[in-house]
């Protein structure tokens, strides 16, 4: 902007505005500008500040302070403080908050707030606080739909969308940019003056479109990048929309591994921007398209060529950005090295992965082989390009390592890893449970990056010894501490969250573990699945176990047959289990009498205590050697060893039994009152929901009034799908439906549920996450221990398991081990049916969680009453003696 004639459109502003004009008002004005064409910004900031002082009327003060963030947006030190900004505090943000708010504080009116809740928001959005821009944004949309201003709602929600999809919001964010495009179109059918704003509906397209790009949806992401070139053609000619819609469009397909249509759309966009492109924006879309057009070209084989267009890109970046920290050129980085690793060019990728580390953090990535922990504003991006980057380096380490048989690069290889995936955990638990797609398909892809570790980790431990087993243990365990990181959310717990969500050392897990325990934890790849067993003491054992398509048959076929009783099943489900056994268990050796589960993947929902050992006159289990109970992970198992226990003897058992049920497709429960009962004699104080009053909102109001409590006992129905999970309840409709989704907004401590109906620990299994079931939603309510079913439970044998599960309780035992007394007296019992030892009656309810002693304990007032009468007894007797 030319400071001259904007002088005289200040001027001629001021004039209608300030009359007669204050000589002070003029001079400070005039000063502004002379600093401000000098190149000045700080002083001509100061001179703008002081004449919006002189000026008392809101409207008028609203125009001048219009010109005092202009000026300081327009100063030549902008840039120059922004790159500042990620190592000091600046004076931008400061000053942008300055006069966001002094505009707050005069503006009067409904309209007036509207307008400085939006330019409060974007000096925030400027200054990089997203959760602040948000929340003003949020404000000031209301305000201007309630006054139909529609050209100023429409350049609200744009921007809240863009800062939605950058966090990861896609959903939300998509929303707020297509009721941006619906309100820009009710300016250009409205008024033939507004044609222009056909270009910002193109751009919204464009936004949409990348939105969809990044939540993995191509299709869908086309379609809008394809809108976008549509209006750009026939509305309102915009021939770099063209372009930059032509780029996106290729790096879609870039992603659909489709690099004929990729390239293609690549040239395009080069041949447009080239011919169009006349500033910096431009010359950034040419290089990145140039990218593009180079992984096309390496994707179909043409390494010569690709490198040749990757050198393009990066010489265009350089010029643009010489210094400081920029993702483009960073990504430009992960893209070539990529290729050279394709060609088995280790140390050349390696060095362009750490360049490209060097460019997204300088201070944070220093050398090759020393760096640290960049700011959680590096980390917590949707796109994650550190993870990629560090992943990148650490499986070119392991290649180099591999091919140059030099052992030292493993170690630097694991480094990187380990960096990534203490970096993914920051990047996680800043991402809520529900909705977040960004998060969910960072799960996916990082359980490719975890197993791509873990191999690099496998080959140091068989070449450095046994020191080297921790590392690989804090990759495994890492996999699944998102798993602790969700809960501690969901509860709120105090203090950092980084400190506690730590993963537990090797040393650590091995000092808990009793004497007579082992742990055995899987990860399930897509070629081989690891495991680790880990004793009191001792070495662990690492085993690397093919996932082979015997494998993969033997388990589907014995999920599928475990819960049937049929002659064809039962011996379908009798080859799987020995299979499984041999496979999975066998080859660790020196395992305890106590095992703790830690499964993944495809091991989810296995009844690991019906693997089968032989076969002979008495079918020879799992269960009838081991006492056997699961956790999510370690991490979140030494968690719940360390959560305080409730006062046992004050806190009251919650029983819920709904007999009948209005919903036809819910049959009677008639041993669900008797279970109840049964369990109810090991309690003097208690609650009981029967039949008629076993209501959702009964259930709800209950654990809202009294959400601690020593034992939850839920006999219903429930239902597991790949799409919803439910606890049904007596009602019409979804008012009896308990969703998983509500589960998660509930708050119910209690130190044992036990949820005894069908499918409760089944679910999605959502690769990089585990199982999304209901046992895990409980333990996400604040639960220390649940025992839940893996398939649809018989009831008879249910309720057996149930009556006598609460009476090893009350014995005493441990959780595990009453459970496995439980089944086995199941098993034993002089009734001997065809199907009597069939583990589809008895092997559907697992233990997971803590598995310490949780007592059933009667009321203090009768162990009180039962010590008076032994005292006034003994008193009587000495009274007695005595008198003799």
């Amino acid at each position: 902007m030319n400071h001259r004639i904007t002088f005289l459109w200040v001027c001629w502003v001021i004039n209608g505005l300030v009359c007669p004009a204050q000589d002070s008002l003029w001079q400070h004005i005039e000063e502004g500008f002379d600093y401000w064409g000098k190149g000045d910004s700080l002083c001509a900031e100061e001179s703008f500040w002081l004449a919006l002082n002189e000026v008392s009327d809101s409207t008028k003060r609203e125009w001048m302070y219009d010109i005092s963030f202009k000026a300081y947006r327009y100063s030549g030190n902008l840039e120059i403080r922004e790159q500042q900004e990620a190592l000091t505090p600046t004076f931008f943000i400061r000053q942008c908050h300055r006069f966001a708010d002094s505009v707050l504080k005069i503006e009067k009116g409904d309209i007036l707030e509207a307008q400085a809740y939006r330019r409060k928001a974007l000096a925030f959005n400027r200054s990089h606080f997203t959760d602040s821009a948000l929340t003003y944004f949020r404000l000031a949309i209301p305000i201007y739909a309630r006054f139909k201003d529609y050209k100023r709602l429409a350049f609200c929600q744009r921007p809240l969308g863009k800062l939605l999809r950058d966090r990861g919001e896609y959903s939300d964010g998509i929303d707020s940019l297509k009721a941006g495009i619906q309100n820009f179109r009710k300016l250009v059918t409205s008024d033939a003056k507004n044609q222009k704003y056909w270009k910002d509906i193109s751009y919204s397209y464009i936004d949409i479109g990348i939105a969809y790009k990044a939540w993995n949806m191509p299709e869908a992401a086309i379609h809008h990048f394809d809108s976008a070139k549509k209006i750009a053609r026939n509305e309102y000619h915009i021939p770099k929309v063209i372009c930059y819609s032509n780029s996106f469009t290729s790096e879609v397909y870039l992603l659909s591994e489709d690099p004929s249509q990729a390239k293609l759309f690549a040239l395009r966009a080069i041949e447009g921007l080239t011919e169009y492109g006349d500033d910096a924006y431009d010359a950034g879309n040419l290089a990145r398209s140039h990218g593009f057009l180079a992984q096309s070209l390496q994707m179909q084989g043409s390494y010569d060529s690709a490198l040749a267009h990757f050198d393009t890109a990066l010489q265009q970046f350089h010029r643009l950005h010489p210094t400081g920290p920029n993702r483009d050129i960073a990504k430009q980085y992960l893209a070539k090295g990529r290729c050279l690793a394709e060609m088995q060019a280790f140390e050349a990728a390696v060095a362009n992965f750490q360049k490209g580390l060097y460019r997204i953090m300088p201070v944070h990535f220093d050398t090759l082989d020393s760096y640290q922990l960049p700011p959680d504003s590096v980390i917590n991006e949707p796109e994650n390009l550190l993870f990629r980057l560090l992943a990148a380096k650490g499986k070119a380490l392991h290649q180099w390592a591999v091919a140059s048989a030099q052992d030292s690069l493993l170690d630097h290889s694991v480094a990187a890893y380990l960096l990534m995936i203490r970096a993914e955990q920051v990047f996680r638990q800043r991402q809520s449970l529900a909705g977040q797609g960004s998060r969910l398909i960072e799960a996916e892809r990082s359980h490719e990056r975890h197993e791509e570790a873990l191999a690099a980790a496998d080959l140091r431990t068989q070449q450095k010894g046994p020191h080297a087993y921790a590392d690989f243990w804090e990759l495994l365990e890492t996999s699944k501490a998102v798993v602790l990181a969700e809960h501690l959310l969901r509860m709120q717990v105090k203090g950092k969250l980084a400190d506690q969500q730590k993963p537990i050392s090797l040393a650590d897990m091995q000092q808990r573990l009793l004497p007579n325990q082992s742990l055995i934890s899987y990860f399930w790849g897509d070629s081989i699945c690891y495991g680790i067993k880990v004793n009191h003491k001792g070495l662990p054992e690492i085993q690397r176990m093919p996932i082979s398509p015997a494998l993969i048959t033997a388990i589907s076929t014995y999920k599928q047959t475990i819960h049937q009783l049929s002659d064809g099943a039962a011996d379908a489900c009798q080859k799987s289990a020995a299979v499984l056994y041999q496979e999975l268990v066998a080859p660790f050796s020196g395992l305890q009498e106590k095992l703790l589960i830690i499964p993944d993947g495809q091991l989810y929902n296995l009844p690991f205590e019906a693997f089968l050992l032989s076969d002979s006159t008495r079918l020879h289990y799992l269960i009838d050697d081991h006492v056997i109970a699961y956790l999510p992970s370690a991490t979140i198992g030494s968690y719940l060893e360390r959560k305080p226990q409730h006062d046992l003897i004050k806190q009251p058992w919650l029983g819920v039994a709904p007999v009948s049920f209005e919903d036809i497709r819910f049959g009677k429960l008639k041993e669900s009152t008797l279970v109840l009962d049964a369990i109810s004699q090991f309690f003097d104080k208690n609650e009981r929901l029967d039949d008629d009053i076993a209501t959702k909102r009964n259930f709800i109001q209950l654990i809202k009034d009294a959400p601690l409590m020593a034992f939850l006992h839920l006999s219903t129905h429930a239902e597991a799908s790949q799409d919803s999970a439910y606890i049904v309840f007596r009602g019409l409709g979804d008012t009896s439906l308990l969703k998983l989704e509500e589960l998660y907004k509930l708050r119910i401590e209690a130190m044992l549920a036990v949820l005894s109906a069908c499918e409760t620990g089944n679910g999605k299994i959502q690769e990089g996450e585990g199982v999304m079931s209901l046992a895990r939603a409980f333990f996400h309510t604040g639960c220390r221990s649940v025992i839940a079913s893996q398939w649809k439970v018989k009831h008879a044998p249910n309720a057996f398991i149930m009556k006598h599960l609460y009476q090893y309780l009350g014995e005493g035992y441990p959780i595990d081990e009453a459970l496995r007394l439980a089944k086995m007296d199941f098993r034993d019992r002089k009734q001997h049916g065809r199907w009597q030892d069939h583990p589809g009656h008895w092997a559907a309810m697992i233990a997971i969680g803590n598995m310490q002693v949780i007592a059933p304990q009667r009321a203090i007032g009768s162990y009180l009453g039962g010590i008076g009468l032994l005292l006034f007894l003994l008193g009587l007797g000495w009274y007695v003696w005595k008198k003799k």
